[in-house]
């Protein structure tokens, strides 16, 4: 088993540095070479695709082979986590204190997102392989491309929006079948206008900038729009937006090569907030760049960083608008070295709610990681590497708790991680969408 996570954590560093530019090539000497150096263990079937999570990698491979996934990967995306424990399901469901609603949950395990009930009932699969959608690619490449949604969106007709990361975005009918796909590059995040209109992230490789100190090639990021049927419409560097602002110094800490941002969320502001602070003007995106251990706002229409901050949080994701105008933030790193959620008033840059754990038991997720807001005030977090998602109140309370049944090991002792799960109100689908359950 040891032998098969270290060749999952091969694969892992493969992909991760393809996303750095290294080129499929060398991505894939990089994943030959990792293989022939790990060390022999007793036989175990291979994992399946996806992410599996159990002890840290430094107990499965050398520290030498460490530092070399550290330096192809630049990323801090290899560190361990504790092994699963029971069957998984719901775990807690006080349902007098929980919101009701359905539950939208990505999982690492497959290349599908499902429509669960509170109790922990599939009631919906949408399912479609990045091989059916993209059947060119050669069957080394898919050696090195994740073959899993990295973030979906479900539409109250029952479609289906969704990313491969780093390979594109495709869109399902209620049916699974394709719709259209857009082999664009996409990553990490999405979100959708009521209009349709699609904002989410792309990457490219750049040899060279006229205003950013570069030792080597980087990745720079872009903000991506796309029509409702998948045609991108528009793309805006970050990397610009910040150089071109007033907040061009919080490149300072940046890296000099390979992926300099990571930028790893996008929200599109709705006004709703406006009269509270300028951020969140209408169309402008919250984007979230975590490499700098920093959040920001975009402007779409002068181009450039209007607002950031930093300080409260590191390696953070998915910052979020919620009321009164405050946002909400899944920090990754930042409490002594585990995860907790703050929510902070952007005008006085005060932590005014957070969730640092229960007594006894706090929640790490190295990487990933999501929060959000729900309407009776409670939180619901995704503690993605331990495949958890949970509800808490405002004083801290567990009154739901799911854990991902998905497992792999000979033993059944990994777990697939959560890309995140969501929860949509009870009424978010058309009256003529027809739940099977599963």
């Amino acid at each position: 088993m040891r032998r098969s996570v270290s060749l999952f954590v091969a694969c892992l560093l493969a992909v991760l540095a393809f996303a750095m530019g290294l080129g499929l090539d060398r991505a894939r000497d990089a994943l030959r070479d990792l293989r022939r150096s790990a060390t022999p263990q007793a036989s175990s079937a291979d994992l399946p695709p996806g992410i599996w999570q159990r002890a840290p990698p430094e107990l499965l491979v050398s520290g030498e082979q460490m530092e070399r996934m550290r330096r192809l990967a630049n990323l801090p995306y290899l560190d361990g986590y504790e092994a699963p424990s029971g069957a998984g399901g719901v775990t807690v469901h006080d349902a007098a204190k929980s919101y009701g609603g359905l539950n939208l949950v990505v999982s690492a395990h497959a290349p599908e997102a499902a429509l669960m009930d509170m109790q922990g009932t599939v009631l919906h699969t949408w399912r479609r392989a990045m091989a059916e959608v993209w059947p060119d690619l050669e069957t080394g490449d898919r050696e090195v491309f994740p073959d899993y949604f990295r973030r979906a969106w479900a539409l109250p007709g029952g479609e289906l929006i969704a990313i491969f990361d780093r390979v594109g975005m495709l869109k399902l009918d209620r049916d699974s079948k394709l719709l259209w796909a857009n082999a664009g590059g996409y990553h990490h995040d999405l979100d959708v206008a009521p209009d349709g209109t699609i904002y989410t992230l792309a990457r490219a490789r750049t040899e060279s900038h006229e205003r950013f100190p570069m030792k080597g090639p980087i990745e720079e990021d872009f903000v991506a729009i796309l029509s409702p049927e998948g045609r991108e419409l528009r793309r805006v560097s970050v990397l610009d937006a910040f150089l071109d602002s007033d907040y061009q110094s919080v490149l300072a800490g940046a890296r000099s090569e390979g992926d300099v941002l990571h930028v790893n969320t996008i929200e599109r502001m709705d006004g709703r907030f406006s009269d509270r602070h300028p951020l969140f003007a209408k169309d402008r995106l919250l984007i979230s760049t975590p490499t700098l251990n920093t959040i920001a706002a975009l402007d779409l229409e002068l181009g450039r960083i209007v607002w950031a901050l930093g300080g409260l949080w590191t390696f953070q994701h998915q910052p979020t608008a919620v009321r009164p105008g405050n946002i909400l933030v899944f920090d990754n790193l930042g409490q002594e070295g585990n995860s907790k959620v703050v929510e902070v008033d952007p005008r006085t840059q005060q932590v005014v709610w957070a969730y640092r754990g229960s007594p006894g038991r706090r929640f790490r997720s190295h990487f990933l990681g999501s929060s959000q807001r729900l309407p009776n005030g409670n939180t619901l977090i995704t503690e993605s590497t331990a495949g958890r998602a949970f509800e808490v109140t405002r004083a801290g309370e567990i009154v739901w708790e799911w854990v991902n049944p998905k497992r792999a090991g000979d033993e059944g002792e990994l777990i697939a991680s959560l890309l995140e799960v969501v929860r949509l109100p009870p009424d978010t689908f058309a009256p003529d969408f027809v739940f099977a359950r599963e």
